[in-house]
């Protein structure tokens, strides 16, 4: 049996005032992370020295590369009628199975009978911060119209892509309109376009995308960027197909996520 507590948690699981911050060292920044608090394990020794891991999720992700040092202390202990023995055999920060860091100390405890029921930890470990991004290519017919000079040779962007979700607002009064709006949570910007037959083709990257949800993309065509439509065409392009992406800790980026942009026909 394991004993799992969670410090990230809201409210936090089993553990009591815990803290983290970080800081970036170095002249090739890294990041430098601090955790503490008090786990409680309420674990139960009946006369033998018995040990149990006590795992407390962190809740931060980092990459697989990092450094870390950890110390136990005990917190509080109770016993009836022996002399307590507490230990604490090892201690390590590792990696969870969804990417998150997490402590795991191996507790030793001996009474007759005693509880340990809490103990103090602070853990420091030095680790490249982990990106997460999406990353992807809009193209479109030629026949749509050139990118401006600005973007070909002022090095302007021409689209902009938001990472966001639809939210509903409800009708203010019974027998009203409700409305829905896109809360953005991060934006990127493309690159420059490249021809490539009848086709351009523009690079982008959103940085920064939070891990969890599930976000859909919406790029857009920024004012004065595209020599085009042609007339006959409508003024406002779109973007197929419908994109949406779920980011992790374990999985920090997705590639490949690519749009086509056309017009449609304007009125006759």
């Amino acid at each position: 049996m394991v004993i799992e507590l969670d410090a990230s948690s809201i409210p936090p699981k089993g553990v009591t005032t815990p803290s983290y911050f970080s800081v970036f060292v170095g002249y090739t920044p890294r990041q430098l992370l601090f955790f503490s608090g008090i786990a409680g394990c309420d674990w139960t020794s009946n006369g033998d020295l018995d040990r149990e891991d006590v795992i407390v999720h962190l809740g931060v992700a980092t990459t697989p590369y990092f450094q870390s040092t950890v110390t136990t202390a005990l917190a509080s202990l109770s016993d009836e009628n022996s002399d307590f023995v507490f230990a604490t055999d090892s201690a390590v920060v590792e990696t969870a199975p969804d990417g998150t860091l997490q402590l795991r100390v191996r507790i030793a405890a001996q009474g007759d009978s005693g509880t340990l029921n809490a103990f103090s930890y602070s853990a420091q470990v030095l680790s490249d911060p982990i990106s997460s991004k999406i990353l992807g290519i809009i193209s479109w017919s030629r026949e749509f119209g050139d990118p401006a000079q600005a973007v070909l040779v002022g090095g302007q962007p021409m689209f902009r892509i938001a990472a966001g979700q639809f939210v509903s607002t409800p009708p203010p009064t019974p027998g009203g309109f409700g409305s829905t709006s896109f809360d953005e949570s991060a934006a990127g910007y493309s690159s420059t376009p490249a021809l490539s037959g009848d086709k351009w083709m523009v690079a982008y990257e959103i940085d920064g995308v939070p891990f969890g949800p599930t976000w859909q993309l919406r790029p857009s065509l920024l004012p004065g960027m595209l020599v085009g439509p042609p007339a006959g065409y409508a003024p406002d392009p779109q973007f197929d197909p419908a994109q949406s992406v779920a980011l992790t800790p374990s999985v920090p980026s997705a590639v490949g996520v690519d749009f086509v942009m056309t017009f449609g026909h304007g009125p006759k």
